[in-house]
């Protein structure tokens, strides 16, 4: 499970920070001036395992930010990470060095930075960063298959389309926001 869950309730903040480490969710605890509930996977590769356990206590949170290590395991466990929850309540900390804790030791100043990165975190993904994502790796991939990837929480709240079965898209085009991406047979 996460470290630190047992300090704070369920839904006790407007916002909750997941971390790679105990000794960075108590730096992201102290950043934050105490005033916001931070709480640690027990490492990048099992993230996923601890969030899913905890996936209850997560979702009573109206935000949810991702403080990884800024290494490719931190980025891996991020991405699966996120696919677990709602993508417009996930927020991404992109931290400049490695994790939280290095803010703390480098002083108040860089500690000021780290609040000034949270307060700024954007969402993890959203259309925008979908529409990008596939730009960059293959222009002629289907966002369908970006959706399942990557958006899953889209698909697993959206209603079947009377498009009819030979279209494999109805499913996902049935969600409002994402219909009208999609032209049906």
């Amino acid at each position: 499970g996460l470290f630190g869950r047992n300090r704070f309730s369920a839904g006790s903040a407007k916002a909750i920070t997941i971390t790679e480490g105990e000794l960075d969710a108590l730096s992201v605890y102290q950043a934050l001036g105490s005033k916001y509930p931070a709480v640690s996977v027990q490492s990048a590769a099992v993230a996923k395992r601890d969030c899913i356990k905890d996936r209850d206590y997560l979702n009573s949170f109206e935000k949810i930010y991702l403080c990884f290590d800024n290494d490719e395991a931190g980025r891996e466990a991020k991405a699966s990470v996120a696919a677990l929850f709602d993508f417009n309540k996930v927020y991404d900390v992109k931290l400049t060095l490695k994790d939280a804790n290095d803010y703390i030791q480098a002083g108040p100043e860089a500690s000021e930075t780290f609040r000034k990165i949270w307060w700024n975190a954007q969402r993890v993904f959203g259309l925008k960063q979908l529409w990008r994502l596939r730009m960059r790796l293959n222009p002629r991939t289907p966002l369908v298959v970006l959706l399942v990837r990557y958006m899953p929480s889209v698909i697993r709240t959206s209603e079947t389309a009377t498009c009819g079965p030979c279209c494999p898209r109805a499913r996902v085009a049935s969600t409002p926001v994402i219909a009208p991406l999609f032209r049906h047979c």
